[in-house]
């Protein structure tokens, strides 16, 4: 996915400004939480898309193929045992 190659980028880039910010004689702690806020923000937006990307895929699978990759199997054949 495009857009999750761009966030990693993203991250990449943001987590080397981090390592100069780190790596400076004199450490500007408010500089560097900022810089960890955004590579926080940046992996969460990375996360929510790939949730999104396979939630979008999930519907086009046919109801077989869903169970095949989940492991589930068809509620109505189920029997409920829970009265034994």
């Amino acid at each position: 996915n495009l857009d999750q190659a761009s966030l990693e980028r993203s991250i990449e880039e943001t987590e080397q400004e981090l390592w100069e910010l780190t790596a400076a004689d004199s450490l500007d702690m408010k500089s560097i939480g900022k810089k960890i806020r955004e590579i926080e923000e940046l992996k969460s937006n990375k996360r929510l898309g790939f949730i999104q990307s396979v939630g979008k895929a999930a519907k086009v699978l046919t109801t077989d193929q869903h169970h095949a990759l989940t492991g589930a199997e068809d509620s109505s054949s189920n029997t409920d045992h829970s009265n034994h």
